[in-house]
């Protein structure tokens, strides 16, 4: 049916759409998961971003007003439609109660060089069953979740309920989608908030008890309706309604670590998922069928994909850094690189180069051949479990500071490696050096150990958080620190 509009009506809609769309702010990807767009740990939609630090350091925009101090886990800040979000497991003392000094505390490598492996395994048991009755008896538990103004980290809301205990943090990262947000709680139950009230819209437990009490570090993906995590075991909810769609099978699917990623192919989505004994999975996300699996040896890292490309990234040489063809049937392996591997951290593909961290060194390799490009080591101290992301053909990795270099396969080249000094300014490491007089302090044996500490208070304490990936959006860094949500406009001046 054709609809009569009057001319001169028709013009007026005209003219409103057009202010309309032109009054609308012009806005880039988010960064609405862990390791942005794609869970490949890259931003593809970015506009230009800085090459250097200015000489007295690069000043933030805004810090959090909200204090995130005092533990909270690992999970990284996204960003979606002009707020960041940051979820943490909270532990707090119950009043009027202090817990006695432990029986069973952490053996020494003197004290494990005196005993069997079968007493320290029978030890262990023992000291894991004390640490759980002190953390469930001694101390309150709350999962908190923090919605911050994207333009200036003021607090628009805070959404806090009474959780569990685990044996370290809950550390998964929220997703968000269509003004929801969705987060896995250290009580093992799905949660979707209102994302522009923090009020809560449905609570599902997961379906099954848990085998252990470790915490679950998976990050859920969302999919054709569906939100998908690894939580001892694959499965998914109804986006809407919190419905568990199903679960998979525990022995085949187990996994706590790794978060599944999605691949979209011609012919539909599918996740992909690294599970129990070294295989990953490609499963149909609305019924959880396995479509095909294939041996990676990957273990706590999660799988990346670059186009019909999965890369899968192993704990040990055995798996290495390992390319394959995707197809509906299976997956053909296309080139192996056994010479790099680390305990957690993802790698991200920038055009035709993946870049990763492993063995304390970050690495270049070739998307097509598998080659390594290059090698250069970290200066840190840990990087273990830190995964690099991208923007602007730009990498970053945080630990102990921020490093950016350029994207290139000549070698790495340091655009800024600063340290997050007191003042949350980001500081040329070099520069931060000359000031402390670090260099002449580790001249003498005796003042070693004092710019160790120096360092550590002025650069390590108020920096990046240990494991945490920055989030990435619209020209800002967003960076959690062991306090606070620190952004950075990098935008290209």
């Amino acid at each position: 049916m054709m609809l009569n509009i009057r001319p001169a009506f028709a013009c007026l809609i005209i003219a409103f759409l057009s202010y309309s769309f032109s009054t609308l702010p012009v806005l880039g990807e988010d960064w609405r998961q862990w390791r942005g767009p794609s869970r490949s740990g890259t931003l593809s939609d970015s506009p230009r971003l800085r090459d250097q630090l200015p000489p007295h350091g690069l000043s933030p925009t805004w810090v959090s007003e909200a204090n995130l101090t005092g533990g909270g886990g690992w999970s990284s800040p996204i960003v979606a439609s002009g707020r960041v979000f940051v979820y943490m497991h909270r532990q707090r003392p119950k009043p009027g109660l202090q817990a006695p000094p432990a029986q069973y505390p952490m053996l020494t490598d003197e004290q494990k060089g005196t005993m069997t492996p079968q007493a320290i395994d029978a030890y262990e048991e023992l000291r894991i069953e004390e640490q759980m009755t002190r953390l469930r008896g001694y101390f309150d538990w709350s999962d908190d979740v923090v919605c911050l103004d994207a333009s200036n980290g003021k607090t628009l809301w805070n959404h806090s309920r009474p959780s569990g205990a685990t044996r370290w943090r809950q550390s998964s990262t929220p997703v968000y989608d269509a003004g929801r947000l969705y987060y896995l709680g250290a009580d093992r139950a799905m949660i979707s908030l209102d994302a522009e009230t923090g009020q809560l819209v449905w609570n599902t437990p997961l379906p099954f008890k848990p085998e252990t009490d470790e915490p679950t570090v998976s990050s859920p993906v969302i999919v054709d309706k569906a939100i998908c995590v690894s939580a001892g075991r694959l499965l998914a909810y109804e986006l809407e309604s919190g419905k568990v769609l199903w679960q998979g099978d525990p022995e085949t699917t187990r996994s706590i670590y790794s978060s599944p990623t999605v691949w979209r192919s011609d012919k539909g989505n599918y996740v992909i998922a690294h599970v129990a004994k070294g295989n990953t999975i490609c499963v149909e996300p609305r019924t959880g069928t396995i479509r095909w699996t294939i041996e990676t040896f990957a273990e706590r890292s999660s799988p990346t994909i670059a186009g019909d490309l999965l890369l899968t990234y192993g704990g040990s040489r055995k798996g290495g850094l390992r390319c394959y063809r995707l197809s509906h049937d299976g997956a053909e392996i296309v080139w192996m690189n056994q010479r790099l591997n680390d305990s957690g951290s993802s790698p991200t593909v920038v055009d035709d180069l993946v870049f990763l961290q492993g063995e304390r060194n970050l690495v270049c390799v070739d998307l097509k051949s598998g080659e390594t490009q290059w090698s250069e080591p970290i200066d840190a101290t840990d990087s273990r479990y830190t995964s690099p992301a991208s923007a602007d053909g730009k990498v970053f990795f945080a630990t102990e500071g921020l490093l950016c270099f350029q994207a290139a396969r000549e070698g790495m080249n340091p655009l800024f490696d600063a340290g997050l000094v007191l003042d949350n300014r980001l500081v040329a490491k070099e520069e931060v050096r000359k000031r402390l007089k670090i260099d002449s302090l580790e001249e003498t044996t005796e003042g070693r150990p004092k710019a160790q500490q120096l360092w550590h208070a002025e650069v390590i304490t108020p920096g990046p958080l240990r494991c945490v990936t920055p989030a990435l959006a619209d020209g800002k860094l967003y960076l959690r620190t062991n306090g606070r949500i620190v952004c950075f406009d990098l935008k290209r001046d």
